[in-house]
């Protein structure tokens, strides 16, 4: 996530796993928005276990 805003510096060495169920983990084109401070949603194109692809979303949360 960033740390000091705007993107200028990343905290890499913290993952944050927004999915691990998808049947073939294709997960692409994710987009994230701070709706709240602290409060994430990320959208993304994923596969269902059906082979539909679709448009999918995670709501995050940042723990300080």
């Amino acid at each position: 996530m960033p740390v000091g805003g705007r993107g200028g510096t990343w905290a890499i060495d913290e993952e944050m796993i927004i999915r691990n169920d998808l049947p073939n983990c294709d997960l692409s084109y994710p987009t994230t928005i701070e709706y709240e401070p602290g409060r994430l949603f990320t959208y993304y194109y994923g596969q269902e276990p059906d082979g539909a692809t679709c448009l999918q979303g995670t709501f995050l949360t940042l723990t300080p």
